[in-house]
């Protein structure tokens, strides 16, 4: 008994040991799992150190890692001077908004006395700098940047002090202020700039700019901040800042006037599912890449993931002629059906619910009510001769109502009729179970009237393609296709037949009139199935190629990949435009000679020199489009979160 006390006694240190070095390491793991967090959160607050400066409740807010070197590198740039010879620049400039720009910066430039510029903003900042824009329509913005004292010495805000009111704080920051009328005197702001701090501080509104000081001097109120705002902690802690960071509210910007009524993509219904969002420039020797991430308003649908290999897999598919192609995995089989549907027809017939009375007498004026004349013969019958009625009245969405018993117009039977057709076609595809999904188009432009055609196909990738019920599909498909081609509920029959060229066998649909088809074919797992036969050879020429490999980065699991190859653009955009502008192009240019003949003397002749197309595609865009001209490719990498969406935009240069 001693004995073992005794062993007892010695065992237990040696016990206590063992626990003590397990308690150690274990506090050690943790330290060092605080520093690595604690280090993380001071990076991230160092990042976005200049949220913290300005003052909460911004629209926009951007931020540069460098502003003088992008001033010095965008004033450099051949990209800048091929903006501004650009045909669309140069219809911006005349634009009203472009003109009220101009002028209220004029007007700034005038109260400040010295020019306004990037320039001027570029000197008042070391490196770093930010700027939060608060009112569209006032222009109330506050820009931020660190700022040595001797640097602010020399910089031309202080070199032009005497023009300004000079105020003193109670903590002994000095601010100085001027009023100015701007708007053509409709608007009365307060120009005001300090340096406090290490902070040069510039604001259009005199509120703004003590909220800011306050904020720098550690006299807030509690939350008044930018960097407090929840989404924007959010998203910062998700994205660490490159180049240049831009941030939006995006649910304040969707109640903003200004917003609303100059966002140029006017979509402003598909953005109220954003609440807000962070965008991120990263600069690639090779490719710039846009990182995007928004917080949604809303839970959306569970997405399937997209896995790299199949993304990879499925692009190497797409032909190589294609300006365009997406690739995404399917969330169900009634996505399928609607992805094939989108591919291989035009729009869908849209059901407009918000329908008038049946009956206006706006339809109709005073001829439609005449009574005929006694002797009818002397001037034909009533429909005897169309007159201008004919056209207006069977085109009008009232008077083309159906009977009185019926409940619908034609076009939202047509859309009954349609909807019913993808149901089948989506109960058809059902049992093959369809996972993945692969579309592409590339315009093809002919001679003949019909001069472009627009070549689509599609891949769907099958878990069980042994299941796949072709007689199903093909009834479905053919029933969907007729829907379009004929009168709503026809039972005209369209017959599918069989196809082989070079050891490949497929089926295919004729649609008359037209002189265009459907076909598809089963290659192992893939269904392939286009609007065009050299599509569908394509594809399955590309399936048959082991070695082939897309022009893609290893990327993780995501939702959806699209790609625009821009150095297609003469075949998916220069060809199609040039064609459908010509005529306008033509007109506009010999007025526009015609004016200027006019102009001269008789002994000068008009400039026969090649000009520029004025009209939006040809001109606008195609100008943009040559601005861009080193961007082989953009790649759009899509993948949703609940209430997250990550979107990554790479520019991929030549």
């Amino acid at each position: 008994m001693i004995e073992q006390n005794r062993r007892r006694r010695f065992a237990r240190p040696r016990f206590s040991r063992s626990r003590l070095i397990v308690i150690i390491a274990s506090a050690l793991v943790v330290c060092a799992g605080l520093l690595v967090y604690a280090r993380a959160v001071r990076e991230t607050k160092g990042a976005y150190a200049l949220a913290n400066d300005l003052p909460r409740g911004a629209l926009v807010y951007a931020q540069c890692a460098d502003l003088p070197a992008l001033v010095k590198r965008w004033d450099e740039s051949t990209l800048k001077q091929q903006l501004v010879a650009s045909t669309s620049f140069q219809q911006f400039e005349t634009h009203h908004l472009a003109m009220k720009l101009v002028e209220r910066w004029s007007e700034y430039n005038d109260a400040f006395g010295f020019t306004l510029d990037a320039g001027a903003l570029a000197g008042a900042s070391q490196s770093k700098a930010a700027i939060a824009i608060y009112d569209i329509g006032r222009l109330d913005l506050v820009f931020v940047a660190p700022l040595s004292e001797e640097q602010s010495a020399a910089a031309n805000f202080f070199t032009h002090t005497d023009a300004f009111d000079e105020v003193s704080l109670p903590d002994g920051t000095t601010y100085y202020r001027r009023e100015a009328d701007v708007d053509n005197g409709r608007e009365h702001q307060v120009l005001a700039f300090a340096w406090a701090r290490g902070r040069f501080v510039l604001a259009t509104s005199e509120r703004l700019l003590l909220r800011t000081l306050a904020n720098i001097n550690g006299r807030a109120p509690e939350k008044d901040r930018l960097a407090d705002d929840p989404a924007f902690q959010t998203l910062s802690r998700e994205l660490a800042p490159h180049f240049a960071t831009v941030w939006v509210d995006q649910s304040a910007l969707n109640r903003d006037w200004y917003f609303k009524s100059y966002w140029v993509q006017q979509n402003i219904e598909d953005l109220q599912i954003l609440r807000a969002g962070l965008f991120d420039l990263e600069l690639q020797e090779s490719k710039w890449i846009e990182h995007r991430r928004f917080l949604l308003s809303g839970q959306t649908t569970k997405q399937t993931p997209l896995p790299t290999n199949e993304a990879q897999r499925l692009a190497a598919l797409m032909p190589k002629d294609a300006p365009y192609y997406k690739v995404r995995a399917l969330t169900n089989d009634d996505n399928a059906a609607h992805t094939l549907r989108d591919t291989l027809f035009d729009r869908p017939p849209q059901d407009d619910t918000e329908r008038g009375p049946t009956w206006s007498w706006h339809s109709y004026d005073d001829s439609d009510f005449a009574e005929a004349g006694d002797n009818e013969s002397d001037y034909g019958s009533g429909y005897e001769y169309l007159d201008h009625s004919y056209d207006r009245l069977i085109d009008d969405p009232v008077d083309a109502r159906l009977q009185a018993n019926d409940t619908r117009y034609d076009g939202e039977l047509r859309a009954a009729t349609e909807a019913r057709h993808v149901a089948a076609l989506a109960q058809a595809l059902q049992p093959a179970r369809p996972l993945y999904a692969a579309t592409s188009a590339s315009p093809q432009v002919n001679a003949g009237p019909l001069f472009v055609e627009f070549r689509r196909a599609a891949a769907l990738t099958l878990a069980a393609p042994a299941r796949f019920d072709r007689a199903a599909f093909e009834r479905a498909l053919s029933a969907l296709a007729q829907s379009r081609l004929t009168i709503a509920d026809s039972t005209a029959a369209l017959q599918w037949t069989d196809g082989a060229h070079d050891g490949q066998t497929w089926r295919t649909l004729d649609l008359p009139m037209l002189g265009r088809q459907l076909c598809y074919t089963l290659d192992g797992r893939e269904l392939f199935v286009s609007n065009s036969a050299d599509m569908l050879h394509a594809l399955s020429a590309a399936h048959e190629q082991t070695d082939v490999h897309a022009d893609l980065d290893a990327t993780p699991a995501l939702d959806e990949l699209t790609v625009v190859r821009l150095d297609r653009r003469a075949q998916g955009f220069d060809q199609v435009f040039a064609r459908l502008d010509a005529q306008c192009i033509k007109a506009y240019w010999a007025e526009r000679r015609g004016k200027e003949h006019d102009k001269q003397d008789e002994t000068s002749a008009p400039t026969n020199a090649p000009h520029p197309s004025e009209e939006f595609f040809s001109g606008n865009i195609a100008s943009l489009l040559n601005v861009a001209a080193r961007v082989r490719a953009v790649e759009i990498r899509r993948s949703h979160q609940p209430n997250r969406l990550r979107e990554e935009v790479a520019l991929i240069f030549n």
